[in-house]
């Protein structure tokens, strides 16, 4: 084994990337939980199939921005700020959109939707570049990718224990 293959092992346990490698979890869980059931949303708040569907349509090229964004940005602002910022942003974002969940206005729900995905793109883009800092080897960056999987698989499970818990407790 090579001196930077040891170092590289040894970055994978240093608690720092071991919290950013479980936030990484806990962000794609909560992306692929929330998108979902976002069309239900959208269409329960008394928007259009149509209107929905445009909406998610339109919602890729946020990401497209986002992502070109994270680009243009690269590290003027650090690595830490800007995923903090697309954090916030998203989760904005949701609860601009159910604290009108009863009435959903066509605007806000295309508008929250573009700003979600661009913020996904654009944090994304900020995590990968964190965990490539800290590992040349790669391994970091590979294993993050597994993260961001496995919130994707434990996700919609997530999301739906949380609506059935949440029915089960604000329906009587």
């Amino acid at each position: 084994m090579s001196e930077i293959e040891y170092e590289s092992l040894r970055t994978l346990l240093k608690t720092p990337i071991i919290i950013a490698l479980v936030s990484a979890v806990f962000l794609s869980a909560g992306e692929s939980g929330l998108w979902t059931y976002w069309e239900r949303v959208g269409m329960k708040g008394g928007l259009k199939a149509e209107e929905v569907g445009l909406s998610l349509s339109l919602s890729q090229i946020g990401g497209l921005i986002g992502g070109l964004l994270a680009t243009l940005l690269g590290k003027k602002f650090g690595r830490k700020g800007p995923i903090g910022i697309g954090i916030t942003l998203i989760v904005g974002s949701v609860i601009a959109v159910f604290i009108r969940s009863a009435e959903i206005p066509n605007i806000l729900f295309v508008g929250a939707t573009f700003v979600i995905f661009a913020c996904e793109s654009f944090v994304w883009a900020y995590f990968f570049g964190l965990f490539s800092e800290v590992d040349p080897c790669g391994r970091v960056v590979a294993i993050g990718n597994i993260m961001l999987n496995l919130g994707m698989v434990i996700g919609p499970g997530l999301a739906s224990i949380l609506i059935r818990w949440g029915t089960r407790r604000f329906s009587g």
